[in-house]
């Protein structure tokens, strides 16, 4: 029988860390884990506005890829004991969505819609050209490298579409719908229903 593979969590885990450690631990004849701190609580998840999807980038067209969260550790759990994933990449995903779709689809969800801020391709050129002036400057004050960092971020998921399997696969990334076809990772759809329904407390990146 072989060993077990033994993985420790350091520090509060919140929503993926508890994906995770949720999925090894139901496998304890492969894996034997260790907390260092107990997970967040999942009651405890703070609603938070995320620089990157809190404005349609572009004319919101452009797809992304989704996974939720609970859905990590299904993955991680199968990544870490496949010998063909050995010193590779894997892009994990569930669906792929634009963002004019996630918001038309919240709406039929929950009847209401959802004010749309929008922010063009020439506005983020424009503070990632300021921020690299400012990084050239020698500022590196934490604010100045967030705010280039989330305008560049925005740029390779809204404008150049960096978020897709096709990109990943150029890359040289594994796809773990074609090394796991067994995974039903849960739909965008259902996340928005759990979130409505309070079956998730509160909505989370």
């Amino acid at each position: 029988m072989s060993p077990k593979i033994r993985v420790a969590f350091a520090g509060a885990s919140g929503v993926t860390g508890s994906s995770v450690m949720n999925a090894l631990l139901a496998t304890p004849e492969i894996f034997e884990v260790t907390a260092l701190v107990r997970p967040l609580s999942l009651g405890k998840v703070r609603v938070k506005e995320e620089y990157s999807t809190a404005q349609i980038i572009g004319d919101g067209t452009n797809p992304w890829a989704l996974v939720d969260n609970r859905d990590i550790g299904k993955y991680v759990a199968r990544i870490i004991v496949d010998p063909k994933t050995l010193n590779k990449h894997v892009f994990c995903y569930s669906e792929i969505w634009a963002q004019n779709d996630v918001y038309e689809s919240w709406g039929a969800v929950t009847g209401e819609s959802i004010a749309r801020n929008p922010i063009t391709k020439e506005e983020i050129l424009h503070i990632i050209s300021e921020g690299e002036a400012e990084m050239a400057h020698g500022d590196l004050e934490s604010a100045a490298v967030l705010k280039l960092g989330m305008a560049q971020y925005k740029y390779l998921l809204g404008i150049r579409g960096d978020n897709t399997p096709e990109h990943a696969k150029y890359l040289g990334y594994l796809d773990a719908k074609e090394l796991y076809p067994d995974i039903v990772a849960s739909s965008f759809e259902n996340y928005m229903n759990d979130l409505f329904t309070g079956t998730i407390k509160a909505p989370y990146t």
